[in-house]
């Protein structure tokens, strides 16, 4: 028996006020990128076009670098981003064979245009309800979204989780780089539930941030899904919360929403992700 709207009601402050202290517990995958090339055991090098008005994201706009952080040395996952000024030799690219799986290099042909071409990469396995953390530092810019998302297609079944900054409808505003669009999608692509949310500061401030969302799919309680910023909990979703494991894709697409395009290159950094089993703190 579904419970009545005013109970629902009545039980959100409660679980905002606990999603907190959700009890985190046995590490699914974890990668802070400190070895000498991606870990191609755990990631795939995204290769993939999707959308209007971009050419993709290419394996060639990926790599390792080491950076200076709060004082120590760290080994970061560079994801780089390619604007309307981009010149260079790195071409996009356009599916001329959908037959083949997403991903598969089959699926694609490159193009003579290196514009508007993002980097990202996404697990090999699919996991389902935990939680998912990411510690990032954005694109400074507008003109690509910097983004984190679950997915998973299948025949008649669809699991999507989303945090992209910018939030889709507010990059050409002067306050652009403090809004996100926390979204989660079920039972499939056109089912939504949509949140633009903002982060109390702008997220292109040069500093990195942990994004976070816990994620109930109805085996470890819920559904819902609760999104965190630097620990901070911003919302909770309880409509259309995926069901299904999927798998997590981390990094930028020159999406056509994000922005004024007009720059070069830009760079998105990732240090570590983790994704871990988490219980849900109501009964």
């Amino acid at each position: 028996m579904k419970p009545s709207p005013l109970i629902s009601v009545l039980l959100l402050p409660l679980m905002l006020f606990c999603a907190a202290r959700a009890p985190a517990g046995k590490v699914l995958f974890f990668d802070d990128f400190n070895d000498p090339e991606i870990d191609t055991t755990k990631w795939v090098p995204g290769l993939h076009v999707w959308g209007r008005d971009n050419r993709g994201v290419v394996p060639e706009n990926l790599s390792l670098r080491r950076m200076e952080d709060e004082g120590k040395t760290i080994t970061v996952l560079a994801a780089e981003a390619h604007g309307d000024l981009y010149s260079g030799p790195v071409k996009g690219i356009e599916v001329s064979a959908g037959s083949y799986e997403l991903g598969d290099p089959r699926r694609y042909r490159r193009i003579d245009d290196g514009t508007r071409v993002g980097g990202l990469v996404w697990t090999r396995q699919r996991y389902g309800g935990g939680r998912y953390e990411i510690r990032m530092k954005n694109l400074p810019q507008p003109g690509g979204c910097s983004c984190i998302w679950n997915y998973y297609k299948g025949e008649g079944d669809y699991a999507e989780i989303d945090i992209e900054m910018p939030a889709n409808g507010k990059a050409f505003g002067r306050d652009w780089s403090r809004w996100a669009g926390l979204n989660t999608y079920f039972p499939d692509e056109t089912q939504i539930n949509e949140r633009h949310q903002d982060l109390g500061g702008p997220q292109n401030d040069g500093r990195f941030h942990v994004y976070r969302w816990d994620w109930y799919d109805g085996t470890n309680g819920g559904p819902r899904v609760d999104f965190f910023l630097d620990g901070k909990l911003l919302f909770t979703s309880i409509k259309n919360v995926p069901r299904s494991p999927a798998q997590l894709w981390v990094g930028n697409w020159p999406a056509p929403w994000s922005g004024d395009f007009r720059y070069d290159v830009q760079h998105l950094y990732v240090d570590w992700v983790k994704i871990t089993e988490v219980r849900a703190a109501l009964k």
